[in-house]
């Protein structure tokens, strides 16, 4: 079964994202999933980027997400324009598209200013989501 993402989807699952792991909350390192290990030395792999963590919520699975992140493309574009390049379990509509990527984009740094707080890429996030509505 393929999951469909629409606009209101993906802003929906941003929204909840960031009221979960605060506005100010950021990753150092942009990838779909890390991986983490509690004091009894158990590795789990987890979502890790906003992205990552929205593609999880709605129902890609991690190991789908660590494909991906182990995709040659994955340095080059935002994990959004992803599904045109290689064969993904979920399709996204053009606005859920603008949406992550926009969120993507500000979460990674636009500029080179390294990484930004997750509630300036929801901030961007909701504008694209005024422009597609």
């Amino acid at each position: 079964m393929t999951i469909t993402m629409d606009a209101d989807t993906v802003i929906a699952e941003l929204r909840a994202v960031v009221e979960e792991f605060g506005p100010d909350h950021k990753v150092d390192r942009c990838s779909y999933v890390s991986v983490v290990t509690d004091n009894t030395q158990h590795r789990e792999i987890v979502p890790n980027c906003i992205v990552g963590q929205v593609w999880n919520r709605l129902g890609v699975d991690v190991d789908t997400l660590s494909k991906i992140d182990k995709n040659k493309y994955n340095d080059k574009l935002t994990g959004s324009a992803l599904p045109d390049l290689i064969d993904l379990p979920f399709e996204m509509t053009e606005g859920a598209r603008y949406i992550l990527t926009e969120a993507q984009t500000i979460q990674d740094g636009p500029r080179g200013e390294g990484p930004q707080p997750w509630g300036l890429a929801l901030e961007a996030a909701e504008r694209w989501y005024k422009k597609v509505k």
